[in-house]
């Protein structure tokens, strides 16, 4: 399944807005940026996967579809109205999918987002 494109954070503003005027947290592998929109009726996201965190192209890409993956499987645990950045980290090229479903849902945790996940879940 894939995520719908109403689902991606393009706006310059509103990216600036997450990195400046939001809250973040950070774990071995990611890095997450959020910001409250209560005018939105679902979450929106963006991905960020620098040359730092992996050199090469398809190291990058790898990073990406295992996030895009985890917010595929556990996105119905997002709250509706927020936006959602997501910086790699250099440890993430070697992570797999279950340590980057781990720590999504640890920061989501650590955010406040979802109160009913327990936070070693």
């Amino acid at each position: 399944m894939k995520l719908p494109r109403k689902l991606t954070l393009t706006d310059r503003a509103d990216f600036q807005a997450v990195r400046t005027r939001g809250k973040s947290a950070s774990s071995k592998h990611l890095v997450l940026a959020t910001h409250p929109y209560p005018e939105l009726d679902h979450w929106r996201y963006a991905l960020i996967t620098s040359k730092k965190a992996a050199a090469r192209a398809h190291e990058r890409n790898h990073i990406r579809r295992l996030i895009r993956a985890v917010l595929v499987a556990e996105g119905h645990r997002i709250p509706p109205g927020h936006h959602l950045v997501f910086i790699a980290r250099w440890r993430a090229k070697d992570a797999s999918y279950e340590e980057i479903r781990r720590d999504i849902l640890y920061l989501l945790k650590k955010l406040g987002l979802r109160q009913d996940l327990p936070v070693n879940e």
